[in-house]
């Protein structure tokens, strides 16, 4: 299982390397397509790289420590794939709570309004 932040780097590579090929990234791009709450520098992205290396999740071709030349294995295409497909799937309990409590309330004016309309046309007593 990768954390957070190795696990976003290689959703970038995948997106980078979306035909499967080899493909040059530096360092000051990745850097600067990670999310400002990171704080993502050249020594995080490298070890980032390095884990996903010994992972086996991405192959690098050459790394100088301002380039990169790598490609994503089936095995990263996959790991990305599962964790969209979880992300996908996983039920927003915020929204079913808010969901859940609009429809009570909805309900509740309504049998109000046509327990005062059957009162004003006199069907109830």
């Amino acid at each position: 299982m990768l954390d957070i932040r190795t696990s976003y780097l290689l959703k970038i590579i995948n997106e980078k390397c979306q035909k499967g090929s080899y493909k040059i990234i530096s360092v000051c791009e990745l850097i600067s397509l990670m999310p400002q709450r990171f704080n993502v520098d050249g020594e995080l992205i490298s070890q980032s790289i390095d884990k996903l290396k010994s992972g086996e999740y991405i192959l690098v071709k050459f790394n100088n420590h301002q380039e990169l030349c790598l490609c994503p294995t089936p095995k990263g295409r996959l790991y990305f794939e599962k964790e969209r497909e979880n992300c996908l799937n996983k039920p927003k309990n915020q929204n079913l709570v808010l969901t859940y409590l609009f429809s009570g309330i909805s309900t509740f004016i309504a049998v109000f309004l046509a327990l005062v309309l059957a009162k004003i046309l006199g069907v109830i007593c």
